[in-house]
């Protein structure tokens, strides 16, 4: 101050305040037009006191002298030798390393650069918007586009390019209100179709690749042809291959299972340039109550169609008594694993007899369920359920037990056993460890050589063309045989490989299943068919056995044309052990 701003202002032309930060403001506010201050603080002390109008020089303008001092007692050499490195400073390289310095304390906010550069500023910030308003809509946009490939994956079957079960659960709410806005719209219904996918072989029609998608094409036209009918609301593809499932309305449940059966009629072909295929359709129909889950009603419908199949129908409609059915079997399904542990299941036998003496020569064991929750269940209620949820393994390994227990029982008390058979499931010729089983049953009970006879379903052994489960089935038939056990052919006249098994499988008897209402009517093409069965059977020297011989009639017919086994209501009733124990007794007097 007193070297450089006394001598330049004289008293006049000075204003004097309380603070630096006063000072500051004087300028700003055009009291005073210049004032001095440490470089450094500058930047800091215009943003404190809001003086964004003032422009400084970052340079100094002052000239300091600079001088060094070394301690006395050190080494001479030392000075000389600074001194010498002073007196070869550049001073370019000082005055640049100032500016360095002074570049560096420049303190510019926010509010600085609004203040002198206020376009400029509004112009980047206007930039920035448009920069972050650009990728937030690129990344709304892509997310849009994610979320509907989410969702197209999420509701579409892509087997057949169909919406699915979970679109349309979505779906339900709007369908129902513009059904409840429609006046003398009708009632909603869920109807379902169901088509064998395995009933033809497209490749046998088609040898181009094109064939193979030839099923999956005429699903996807139905559903597109059936939302053109004015009866159907919305069409989905099933969870399982082949279903169809649809929202209706109908004015009654008779208009909508005629509609449903007219549609089974109508779309169930596959039409060729040569030829029109059926796809063994059927379709189950049940009501959609108001806010009932679209799920529980699809699995109605589909009980329905499982009981059309049954039938052999175009359709049919859930009504009470397939609840009951189906209540009958949920009791089932949850009761059986604690029935067969308390001993709820038992073994029945039905005899094998003479036609010609009445004599009793066999037996096939048959299960009885004495439920304590559910009565007395025969095995025609519960066979095929098992048989689909595997519960039938089991069971199968039960009624062997008992069968083979009453057999060395018999041999221990010195009395001679009669042949058992005993149905096997076709789940066994997939079963792993089926042989390991078996075999420690054969080591355990020790059957004498066809005293037990296994009975499979020819759709145990596969379709034709399925070679390696003939090849297994073959095996496994064969080593059973070396076990001491006999196999037989439970349904011989149904199933589609019959003569196939026969010809190619270690048989040792075979059971004929025929409707036996014709024989007696004395038609000639039938009895002319059972002939020929029951003489194929002894040519390949296989016992002959016909099942579900109901009256004594048919058992004479039966005589007339050869058949000398049998079972049946006519023969005999299934019987507890003791009483069949006690039959065999007689038998063998």
């Amino acid at each position: 101050t007193r070297t450089f701003v006394l001598p330049r202002y004289p008293e006049e032309r000075r204003l004097y305040t309380q603070s630096i930060q006063e000072s500051f403001r004087a300028v700003s506010d055009g009291r005073a037009d210049v004032l001095f201050a440490p470089r450094s603080q500058i930047p800091y002390l215009i943003e404190e006191t809001g003086t964004y109008n003032l422009e400084y020089e970052p340079e100094s303008a002052f000239v300091d002298t600079l001088s060094l001092g070394v301690y006395k007692d050190a080494d001479s050499h030392l000075w000389q030798i600074l001194n010498k490195e002073v007196n070869h400073l550049d001073l370019r390289n000082i005055r640049s390393a100032v500016n360095e310095a002074t570049n560096t304390s420049s303190h510019m906010s926010p509010q600085w650069l609004i203040y002198h550069y206020p376009m400029r500023v509004m112009g980047a910030l206007a930039a920035l918007a448009i920069l972050v308003a650009g990728v937030v809509w690129h990344r709304s946009r892509l997310q849009r586009q994610h979320m509907d490939t989410v969702r197209q994956i999420a509701y579409t079957d892509f087997r057949y390019g169909l919406p699915n079960l979970s679109w349309l659960e979505e779906e339900i709410p709007r369908l129902l209100k513009s059904l409840r806005d429609e006046p003398d719209a009708g009632r909603p219904f869920i109807a379902l179709f169901a088509m064998d996918n395995h009933s033809f072989d497209p490749l046998s029609f088609d040898p181009l690749p094109s064939g193979k998608g030839l099923f999956d094409k005429h699903v996807k036209n139905m559903a597109v042809r059936l939302l053109e009918e004015n009866w159907v609301l919305a069409t989905a593809a099933g969870e399982e291959d082949g279903h169809i499932l649809c929202v209706c309305k109908g004015a009654s449940e008779a208009e909508i299972t005629r509609l449903v059966r007219n549609a089974v009629q109508t779309y169930a072909f596959i039409d060729l340039p040569t030829a029109r295929i059926w796809q063994g359709m059927h379709g189950g129909i049940c009501r959609l109550a108001p806010k009932e889950s679209l799920r529980e009603a699809a699995t109605r419908a589909y009980v329905a169609c499982r009981l059309a199949q049954e039938r052999e129908e175009e359709a049919a409609f859930f009504d009470d008594s397939i609840q009951e059915h189906l209540a009958l079997s949920q009791g089932m399904v949850s009761h059986m694993e604690s029935a067969l542990a308390s001993g709820e299941f038992q073994v029945l036998y039905r005899p094998i007899v003479e036609l010609a003496t009445g004599k009793t020569v066999g037996a096939e064991a048959v299960l009885r369920w004495n439920s304590a929750d559910l009565g007395v269940l025969s095995q025609d209620r519960f066979r095929s359920l098992f048989e689909a949820n595997g519960f039938s393994i089991p069971l199968d390994y039960f009624a062997l037990e008992e069968a083979l227990l009453m057999q060395q029982q018999r041999l221990r008390d010195g009395k001679d056993p009669l042949p058992v058979f005993v149905a096997q499931s076709d789940l066994h010729i997939a079963e792993e460890n089926y042989l390991e089983k078996m075999k420690r049953l054969a080591e355990r009970y020790r059957p004498l050589p066809g005293m037990l006879a296994l009975e499979f379903n020819d759709s145990s052994f596969g379709k034709p063309g399925q070679e390696r489960r003939k090849k297994r089935a073959s095996h496994i038939l064969d080593s059973l045989h070396q076990m001491g056990f006999s196999v037989a052919l439970s349904d011989f006249g149904e199933g589609s490989g019959t003569f196939r098994s026969i010809r190619e499988l270690p048989l040792q008897a075979i059971g004929i299943h025929i409707p036996l209402h014709d024989i007696t009517k004395n038609a000639d093409r039938a009895k002319d068919l059972l002939e020929n069965f029951i003489q194929l059977g002894q040519k390949l020297e296989m016992d002959v056995i016909v099942k579900d011989i109901e009256t004594e009639f048919q058992s004479q017919k039966l005589l007339e044309l050869g058949v000398t086994l049998g079972s049946g209501a006519a023969c005999s009733e299934p019987l507890e052990r003791k009483d069949f124990e006690r039959l065999m007794d007689e038998a063998q007097a």
